[in-house]
């Protein structure tokens, strides 16, 4: 019993004394020393060589061997826990920082597209780029109108299309008519053709003279009228009409268009639209009846509905044009005579005077071109006017405004299509 203690002290002194790194490099077996040299198990009562072969075949292993041996097993199974619980440790710690690391990349690219997204915005709602969104729906503006005039056209030609196959149907009655009646051909067919050319009312040359002398003598206020009507400060598409009281009743017209034309260009088709030959408008035809490079003289007809009666309108402009440094003016005064039931037979004589004007726009950095115009317009009271000037006024002013309106958008497709030709020919 005393051999037994000591070997144990001395084992355990052993353990205390060894590295656990060389101790978990150990491969404990607890059936080592059992084996013999061919690996099979050795019997018990079977001699041993060795260490035991001087002993008897009767000789048993003794109690402080067993309990060595199992000692032994379990110092292996307690390293083996310790290790494999440190395995464990280390294997969920390395998975965690992993998953962290893999977050933080996550993160950091996360943020990395918040950022470009951020940018992207800034930029987006940069002066320069709303500039640029600014010009592009100018454009569509264009293309709009453009496809607008198209579409009226295809119709009018639909219009036309069948009007001139109802005409041929006419024309072949006819034709089998004249067949019948022989003696009329020859009278047919000696009808002269009807020239279509544009002639003024009686008195007409004496209307744009009187215009003329009056426009002559009243000074250019140009600017003095821009800032009155609020137009000095305006940089961006605007148009207005409304009736006002100043010394009388006044129609006042006031409009701005933005062009994404340059203004060389803008001016140049400003002036050839004032001065057309012959321009449709909606209601009527704009006639060009003297022109030049600085004056000009038209006449138009138009006819405006106010309930269910209609009226007709013959306007009569004089028209003339000042170059200056840094924009181009066009001083414009009118006569409109309105006749029609409204008015029991009278002729009511509306006066209009004002200006165009065509310059860069200072913040566009030069590649836009603004289009100002300003214009006032009241009753003008001569033998021929109805007792209440006023009254025929506030009902025409209705009408007027609706008309102005059109006029103005079929006079800015006009000059946007003088501008595509313009731009095409260069």
């Amino acid at each position: 019993m005393d051999d037994t203690t000591d070997g144990m002290a001395s084992m355990g002194a052993v353990f205390e004394d060894a590295d656990l790194e060389i101790l978990n490099g150990l491969v404990f077996d607890p059936l080592v020393g059992l084996e013999g040299d061919d690996g099979l198990l050795i019997d018990a009562n079977e001699p041993v060589g060795g260490l035991f072969a001087e002993e008897s075949v009767e000789s048993t292993p003794s109690e402080g061997m067993r309990s060595a041996n199992a000692s032994i097993l379990s110092e292996k199974r307690a390293l083996c826990a310790i290790e494999t619980g440190r395995e464990k440790r280390v294997g969920t710690v390395k998975r965690q920082k992993l998953e962290i690391e893999s977050l933080r990349v996550q993160i950091r690219d996360l943020e990395a597209t918040l950022s470009q997204l951020q940018q992207m915005k800034a930029s987006s709602t940069a002066p320069g780029n709303s500039e640029m969104m600014k010009e592009e729906a100018q454009w569509k503006e264009i293309a709009k109108r453009q496809r607008e005039t198209r579409r009226f056209a295809e119709e009018d030609n639909s219009k036309l299309r069948l009007s001139i196959k109802n005409q041929s149907r006419v024309a072949h009655t006819l034709d089998k008519l004249m067949r019948k009646h022989f003696t009329l051909v020859s009278d047919v067919r000696s009808t002269p053709r009807l020239l279509h050319a544009v002639r003024l009312p009686q008195g007409g040359g004496a209307i744009f003279q009187s215009i003329y002398q009056d426009m002559k003598a009243r000074p250019v206020q140009v600017d003095a009228m821009l800032q009155a009507f609020g137009l000095d400060q305006v940089r961006e598409t605007f148009s207005d009409a409304q009736v006002r009281r100043h010394d009388t009743l006044c129609l006042e017209y006031k409009t701005c268009r933005e062009f994404p034309f340059s203004y060389e260009a803008t001016a140049e088709a400003m002036w050839k639209c004032v001065n057309a030959k012959q321009l449709p408008l909606r209601n009527g035809v704009y006639n060009s009846v003297m022109r030049s490079d600085t004056h000009c003289h038209t006449h138009f007809s138009v006819s405006l509905k106010a309930g269910r009666s209609d009226i007709a309108m013959d306007i009569y402009l004089v028209g003339k044009r000042v170059v200056q440094n840094d924009r181009v003016i066009h001083i414009l005064e009118s006569r409109a005579y309105t006749t029609g039931p409204v008015f029991r037979g009278k002729r009511v004589c509306l006066r209009e005077q004002g200006y165009g004007v065509i310059e860069k726009n200072p913040l566009r950095e030069a590649r836009t071109t603004l289009v100002k115009s300003c214009m006032k317009g009241w009753v003008e009271v001569d033998d021929e006017s109805p007792r209440d000037p006023e009254k025929h006024f506030k009902r025409l002013s209705s009408v007027l405004i609706a008309s102005y309106h059109d006029n103005i958008e079929s006079m800015t497709q006009a000059i946007e299509n003088a501008l595509m030709d313009i731009a095409l020919k260069r």
